[in-house]
């Protein structure tokens, strides 16, 4: 009897257990998704009617589509301008450096001499003689010297927008193809593989 249930049939007799199990990414909606499935493979019969194995191979199949369901979810919800086939974002740094040394060197040198001499005269005598000489001689030497090195900047961080339409398709080829865009519906296509995977695609 279950080999000739339908999926509609096995939907029902499992109360939706079936289902239970299933996880889509965060934006798809399960019920609308489940509901989908059904109306397109309502009638065919299943490759695996048994109903435990049904529901973990259903379960391992929305695992193993999970990532290409999130990624066509994200595709379809991406914004754009659907007349712009030119959308430039470049970030530009102009930047300009210069610099040099600067060094120097001072020096002095300073050199004292003299001397002094004591003259006393004896009781006895009336020249003078000398009694005590004093030679001063002080020499000094100073050297100093500098050095500079010096830098700088100059930046001019901007960014720079190309957008719009630059010419190569017309506008309303573009328009068009959006319009073939907007008519991609991402439950038909779940609902797609799921028959693809699942069903005996003759209608009894």
């Amino acid at each position: 009897m279950l080999s000739k249930l339908t999926l509609l049939g096995l939907h029902k007799y499992s109360d939706g257990d079936i289902w239970s199990d299933l996880t889509f990414p965060e934006g798809i909606n399960k019920e609308t998704a489940i509901a989908e499935i059904l109306r397109q493979c309502s009638e065919f019969c299943l490759l695996y009617p048994d109903m435990d194995y049904l529901k973990a191979a259903i379960t391992a199949w929305g695992i193993k589509w999970y990532y290409t369901f999130e990624k066509w979810f994200k595709v379809i919800n991406t914004e754009y301008e659907p007349l712009w086939n030119l959308d430039v974002h470049i970030d530009i740094s102009d930047d300009a450096t210069k610099g040099g040394n600067r060094s120097g060197t001072t020096g002095a040198n300073t050199s004292i001499n003299g001397s002094n001499t004591h003259q006393n005269a004896a009781y006895d005598s009336d020249e003078f003689k000398n009694a005590e000489k004093d030679i001063q001689a002080n020499t000094s030497n100073s050297t100093g010297s500098s050095s500079e090195t010096w830098s700088e900047t100059d930046g001019n961080d901007h960014e720079e927008y190309r957008r719009g339409n630059q010419g190569v398709t017309k506008s309303q080829d573009m328009l068009m193809d959006e319009l073939n865009v907007r008519t991609w519906n991402i439950y038909s296509h779940i609902a797609d593989i799921f028959a693809n995977e699942f069903c005996i695609t003759l209608y009894m």
